[in-house]
């Protein structure tokens, strides 16, 4: 037999080998006999005496890779010839270990990267405050890899797209919003980039309106970029060809000093969500932006930039398939070769999927002889997609189905070589596999199809098989899901609060059983992350409270698991909070002797013997959840994202301890991330030294997942942080003039802001860049309190509180009114709303009986005799209603501080004048038009200007005398959106002197009546 150039070299010194040995395999390929038959235990045997050889160094892995595979050419060949029966070996597969940065190489890059940043070092503190707006554009653009590690070629692109309009305020982080389109999902993925504090103040200083227009292509802004390089000193032989290469050096550099799975994420090579922009908002409402820390050193920008890639010259060879690993890279089959040409010559455009299945048999039939057994399944699978069967249920496209077999089946080759999938291998390890594999491959077209060709493969071997479903997302990851996930989760402090509203629903004639039952799986999903079905079909002998402190999720008649990886042990001593494993304790003591025998056995069964109503008890937990954030999109699922988003982000805060303070506001999401050490020592024991990937293993084992990569891609959205926190603690050491010259302050200031701390140079920063920013909808600072606790968590944890804290911030009053009101139409007494919410009283009072007409009047209660009518206006709903919420509170927030008669005015002539019925609000005359002209203005300075307006008209057909006069006394645009209407009362003419004016969108023509007359009503209730 021929083998192959790579294997010739290893030829002579495998026989050398070979002839030492007194192995029956060993023996029988030197002298084959037929009448001689090995097992596997001899093949395994075989194995282990040449990895033997191995070097502890490693230093001939290669050489011993290809006796073992010159082995099992070998005995492919005697098998096939009828020479022996020699049981097959398993092929190597050779994983490439991380490129280290450290070898010379690298490290040459590693230095070219030193260089650039010393370049742009000297440049700030010689030129940064003299600096022009498009210097400061490149300077910021270049900063951005090289002290804000963001790597990926589009997002800095992206990054010129934001020069041209002040960025948001958000807490106390900057940060870009990247919208990336992901393959052919709906959707786009929301990355969030949060600048170091050099990249900020450049960018800040960079953003001009009335500069020059940018370069209009990607080629112009890189050679803006490489010019302004050369500018600053920089030699023409290092400077960068192409953004890859840029991105490239910076990488090699960030990888010196920190974690290779952050800069994976930074460089785009795994995909991860960021927090949804609504969610990061919410966690971040109240924030002071005076925060001590040098971490919240930056202002957020949260102008989200879609990236659009025109000019790939500019990226260089910077795409995915580089870093690939090439097909059949370890795999010896010599007929694949043969039957792959053979494929590639089928030509798919214009034939059906029945005339290329013709094709395809005719391939497989003259090549019959030379297709092994255990490829059967293989070529089955192929035949199979042809005829139309796919997971989905709809036919694939050929060249899809093509490219799949093509991807995926010498992928599981290289893995199990010649054993059969269904015979010798078996689910268990068939689903491991799924996780093995993909976890080679970088982010990118290969590993998407791959990851979608596998979930095809297995929807085969369920169909044929008797394999086991297993759930896509959690087996291949992200690229085998249909949409892109919402990446929604609750800070710890609203997890707490969420329990307390729970228990507060005792006064609603809830069944106390249900409300204990959903507190307890409430508790269960946000600190053990299991799923829904995986908490409610608990059994009593899956729980351990002695001892190890475990629960082990494994299935059972009654419950299938989603993947053979969901099977684990979850170390609820670690993760559960003394007094909510007290509370698990209390309910099966309560439960077990009590319960019937029927339901003896499974956790959630009551004292009755009846089983809890799951959704009873979902809908109380989503209930609770969505009253607690204002979010209706929230499910129980998303408490897996929270477990997984905050148990990595504590276990990582090891290596970055300032990142707690990021939620300083939030007392329970502070003191729960500030002990990262003692949950690492429960759950890695020995794992010390870090950054670690076991980090991200643990997290994933935790959630039942088979490899990290579909921990990181689909439920961890904390990564983000994690490149924020290496960016700032390499910033640490910056030195004084360069932080000056990039802030753009005299040097004398400069210097004397420095004396007293970094923080101090950036807050006067940004009080003299305050221009500059916008502040977001939710980030509301209260500088009074904003490092107290949080009021409505000082309420879940003490009802004897009797000091209101109502009165001291527009946007936490406003809430706090609306939950009184929520409440009350709940049916709870005043004492039970005082003692829940920690008002006085009398403010209690005030608000209910202050509600009662606002309510009739914009059509909430219809009787005020009634005191359950409804009271609170509607919570928004969707994305778009929520966004309209957060910014019209946030105008009216900042309108209290400015202009606190106008907002009273404004809100009286609102209320007043609005009509329930038509939803507009009416003005009778066009003589007594200055109540009109205040509403406008009321209107214009809470953003919504004439283009936001809709003029209503009841007059008859025709009659435009008094429209015109009101046209004229409001002094309205002639673009003006008039709708007529017809008058309630035809025979009155009074009605043709009315006009009514509305708030639309002005993209649809559509309003929020209701909801903004509800934010009219609860702000003059806080006013």
């Amino acid at each position: 037999m021929k083998l192959t150039a790579e294997l010739l070299p290893h030829e002579k010194g495998f026989d050398v080998w070979l002839r030492q040995q007194n192995h029956v395999v060993a023996k029988l390929i030197l002298n084959p006999d037929p009448n001689v038959q090995t097992q596997e235990s001899d093949a395994r045997q075989f194995e282990d005496i040449i990895l033997a050889e191995l070097q502890p160094t490693g230093g001939n892995k290669s050489t011993i890779i290809a006796w073992l595979r010159i082995a099992y050419q070998r005995i492919s060949y005697l098998n096939a010839q009828n020479l022996a029966k020699i049981h097959p070996i398993r092929l190597a597969v050779d994983i490439p270990p991380p490129r280290s940065p450290f070898i010379v190489e690298r490290i040459m890059l590693i230095e070219r990267a030193e260089k650039w940043r010393e370049a742009l070092f000297s440049w700030l503190k010689t030129h940064g405050t003299v600096a022009t707006a498009e210097q400061l554009r490149s300077a910021a653009m270049l900063s951005s890899a090289l002290c804000g590690c963001l790597l990926d070629p589009r997002k800095i692109l992206g990054l010129h797209h934001i020069f041209g309009s002040p960025l948001k305020k958000s807490g106390t982080l900057a940060y870009v919003e990247f919208a990336l389109p992901y393959r052919n999902l709906t959707g786009n993925l929301n990355q969030r980039w949060f600048p170091d504090p050099i990249t900020e103040m450049l960018i800040v200083r960079g953003i001009d309106p009335l500069s020059p227009s940018a370069p209009s292509s990607n080629r112009n802004i890189f050679n803006q970029l490489r010019q302004f390089m050369k500018a600053m000193g920089i030699s023409k032989g290092l400077l960068p060809g192409s953004l890859a290469a840029l991105t490239e050096t910076s990488s090699i550099y960030w990888e010196s000093r920190g974690a290779q799975v952050d800069i994976r994420y930074a460089r785009n090579r795994f995909i991860s969500q960021s927090l949804k922009s609504e969610v990061w908002l919410r966690l971040n409402r109240g924030i002071d932006q005076k925060s001590e820390a040098f971490l919240s050193a930056s202002h957020p920008s949260t102008t989200s930039v879609g990236v659009e890639v025109r000019d790939d010259t500019v990226l260089g060879n910077d795409s995915d398939e580089i870093h690939a690993v090439q097909n059949d890279q370890n795999s010896l089959i010599t007929w694949w070769p043969e039957l792959l040409d053979k494929l590639d010559s089928i030509s798919t455009v214009g034939q059906s999927r029945a005339g290329i299945k013709v094709g395809c048999e005719a391939i497989l039939s003259a090549l019959s002889s030379d297709l092994p057994t255990y490829f059967q399944i293989y070529t089955e699978w192929l035949l199979s997609m042809l005829d139309g069967a796919s997971s989905s249920g709809n036919p694939l496209q050929p060249e899809t189905i093509l490219g799949y077999f093509k991807q995926v089946t010498p992928a599981m080759l290289s893995v199990f070589g010649t054993q059969e999938l269904h015979v010798n291998v078996g689910a268990e390890r068939v689903v491991e596999s799924y996780g093995t594999i993909l976890e080679l491959i970088p982010a990118g077209i290969r590993r998407t199809t791959l990851a979608k060709g596998m979930r095809e493969l297995h929807e085969h071997l369920v169909r044929h098989y008797q394999f086991d479903p297993v759930d896509p997302v959690d087996t291949f990851g992200k690229e085998a899901e249909v949409a892109v996930v919402e990446a929604r989760i609750i800070s710890v402090d609203e997890y707490y609060r969420a329990d307390s509203v729970l228990k507060g629903y005792i006064f609603q004639q809830i069944s106390p059983h249900l409300i204990n039952a959903a507190r307890l799986a409430l508790t269960l999903a946000f600190r053990t992350g299991m799923r829904r079905m995986e908490i409610f079909m608990l059994r009593l002998s899956d729980i351990h409270l002695e001892k190890s402190g475990d629960i082990l999720v494994r299935p059972h008649a009654q419950r299938r698991l989603k993947s053979i990886s969901s099977r684990r042990r979850i170390p609820i001593f670690a993760l559960m909070e003394p007094d909510e494993l007290e509370r698990l304790n209390q309910w099966i003591i309560q439960r077990g002797p009590k319960a019937s025998n029927k339901n003896s056995e499974w956790l959630f069964a009551l004292p009755t013997g009846d089983m809890v109503s799951i959704e009873g008890a979902v809908d109380l937990i989503h209930r609770a959840l969505r009253e607690v954030t204002g979010e209706g999109d929230l499910h129980l699922h998303h408490l897996r994202h929270s477990f997984a988003t905050w148990t990595y982000l504590k276990l990582r805060s090891v290596s970055y301890p300032k990142l707690a303070d990021l939620f300083q506001h939030l007392p329970k999401t502070h003191a729960y991330l500030s002990k990262p050490q003692e949950l690492r020592n429960q759950l890695i024991p020995g794992k010390h030294s870090i950054p670690s990937r076991s980090d991200a293993y643990c997290v994933s084992r935790l959630l039942g997942h088979s490899g990290p990569n579909i921990s990181l891609n689909h439920y961890i959205h904390s990564t983000d942080l994690l490149i924020y926190g290496m960016t700032c603690r390499n910033a640490e050491q910056m030195e004084g003039p360069v932080l000056i010259g990039a802030s753009g302050l005299p040097a004398r200031s400069g210097f004397r802001y420095l004396t007293k701390s970094k923080f101090c140079l950036m807050e006067k920063f940004r009080v003299r860049n305050s221009g500059q920013y916008i502040l977001d909808p939710l980030s509301t600072p209260d500088k009074k309190n904003a490092h107290s606790k949080d009021s409505t968590t000082v309420r879940s944890q003490s009802s004897t509180d009797s000091t209101s804290t109502f009165g001291q911030d527009f946007i936490k009053d406003f809430e706090s009114a609306w939950r009184v009101l929520r409440l009350h139409d709940d049916g709870a007494d005043t004492p039970t709303i005082v003692k829940e919410q920690g008002l006085q009283e009398s403010e209690v009072t005030r608000i209910i009986d202050a509600a009662r007409p606002f309510a009739q009047k914009i059509g909430l209660s219809k009787s005020l005799k009634n005191f359950h009518r409804q009271l609170a206006p509607p919570l928004p709903e969707g994305e778009r209603e929520r966004l309209f919420h957060a910014n019209l509170l946030s105008a009216l927030s900042h309108l209290k501080t400015s202009d606190p008669a106008l907002l009273a005015e404004g809100l009286s002539i609102h209320l007043d004048n609005f009509s329930s019925h038509k939803r507009d609000v009416i003005f009778r005359n066009p003589e007594n038009a200055a109540h009109a002209l205040k509403y406008l203005k009321f209107l214009k300075k809470i953003g919504f200007g004439s283009e936001s307006i809709q003029i209503i008209s009841r007059a008859k057909p025709g009659e435009v005398t008094s429209l015109n006069r009101w046209i004229k006394a409001l002094i309205l645009p002639p673009t003006i959106h008039i709708k007529h209407i017809a008058p309630p009362n035809v025979t009155k003419t009074a009605y043709e002197k009315w006009i009514g004016i509305q708030v639309v969108d002005p993209r649809t023509g559509r309003g929020n009546h209701l909801l903004l007359a509800g934010n009219m009503m609860l702000a003059r209730l806080v006013s």
